[in-house]
C-alpha cells in the first residue's frame, strides 16, 4: 500500500491504495507509532502550517519504510515550504522514481527548480506532468513563471491562459498572467487580472502588492497605498509592502510616514519576503 500525498488527502481522514487499485479510507486514528499514525502526524502539522514539525515526522516514516513514494513527495513538500529548495528536489526525485505517474511530484520537482532557478530542468519536469496530465493547471502556472523569469514572456502568458482555461478559480494563475502583462506593458488588462485573483482570493497579499505596484506605475498612489496597506493586514510580517508603502509615502511627501515604514521594513530582516 502507499499512503496518499498531502494535495490529494481529504482533512481527518487518511487514504489507502491497495495493489488493486482500491481506494480505502480510514476515519479512525491508526494505532500508535505505526508508520500509518506517523504520516498522519506528519501531514496534520503540515495543514497546520508547523512545516518543520512535518518534515521530521516524514524522517520517521520514511527509515520506518523508504519505499513509500508519498512520503518522500510530502517530505519535499515541507522542505519546499521552508525554503530547502536543494533538499525538496532531492525528496521530489526519489518520489518520482518509486511512482513515476505521480504527476504532482513531477511539478513539485519543476516548482523546486524553478525557485532554485534551474530553469531547464524546471521545464522538463512540469513538461513532463503535463505529458502524464494533460490538465494539470499547476505544471502551466509553473512553466509560466519559468518562461516569464527566462524573458519568454508571450510563451508565459500563453501558459497562464491554459492554467486559467483548465481552473478559472486558479487566483496564482490570474495573478501571475498580471505580471507578465506588466512586464509587456499591457496595463489596464493587468489590472482586471488582479482584480480576480483578488475576488477569487480576498487574502492574496502577493496580488495586493503587487497591485499596489502598478498603482505607483501609473501614478495612482492613493490606490496604491490602499492596496499596500491591505497586504499589511493580510501578511504583517512580509517586508515587501512596508518597503514600497515607504516608497509611495516619499513620493507624496508623507516623509515621517515614509520613514516609519522603511524602519519596519529594516526590523522585518531588511528582506523583501515575496
Amino acid at each position: 500500500m502507499i499512503f496518499e500525498p498531502i494535495t490529494r488527502r481529504g482533512k481527518w481522514l487518511i487514504v489507502l491504495f491497495s495493489a488493486i487499485g482500491l481506494v480505502l479510507v480510514l476515519a479512525v486514528s491508526p494505532k500508535l507509532d505505526s508508520a500509518e499514525s506517523i504520516f498522519y502526524d506528519a501531514t496534520e502539522a503540515f495543514e497546520s502550517g508547523d512545516y518543520r514539525k512535518s518534515m521530521e515526522l516524514y524522517d520517521r516514516v520514511i527509515e520506518m519504510n523508504p519505499t513509500i513514494a508519498t512520503a518522500w513527495q510530502n517530505r519535499g513538500s515541507a522542505k519546499f515550504k521552508l525554503g530547502y529548495f536543494g533538499g525538496a528536489i532531492v525528496d521530489f526525485t526519489k518520489a518520482v522514481y518509486l511512482d513515476p505517474s505521480n504527476y504532482e511530484a513531477w511539478n513539485s520537482c519543476g516548482m523546486a527548480n524553478y525557485k532554485s532557478q534551474q530553469h531547464f530542468d524546471a521545464l522538463g519536469n512540469s513538461k513532463k506532468a503535463l505529458s502524464i496530465n494533460p490538465e494539470y493547471a499547476p505544471a502551466h502556472n509553473n512553466l509560466g513563471l519559468t518562461k516569464y523569469r527566462m524573458g519568454l514572456y508571450q510563451e508565459a502568458i500563453k501558459h497562464f491562459d491554459s492554467a486559467i482555461i483548465l481552473d478559472p478559480d486558479y487566483a496564482e494563475a490570474w495573478q501571475n498572467r498580471a505580471m507578465v502583462k506588466v512586464r509587456m506593458g499591457i496595463v489596464y488588462t493587468a489590472l482586471d487580472d488582479y482584480q480576480e485573483a483578488i475576488a477569487l482570493d480576498p487574502d492574496f497579499s502577493e496580488a495586493y502588492n503587487n497591485r499596489g505596484l502598478l498603482h505607483y506605475k501609473i501614478k495612482f498612489y492613493q490606490s496604491a497605498i490602499n492596496d499596500f496597506n491591505k497586504a499589511i493586514d493580510i501578511s504583517p510580517e512580509k517586508g515587501a509592502a512596508y518597503f514600497n508603502r515607504g516608497v509611495v509615502k516619499f513620493k507624496v511627501g508623507d516623509r515621517e510616514g515614509g520613514r516609519a515604514d522603511m524602519d519596519k521594513f529594516k526590523q522585518l530582516d531588511k528582506k523583501v519576503n515575496y
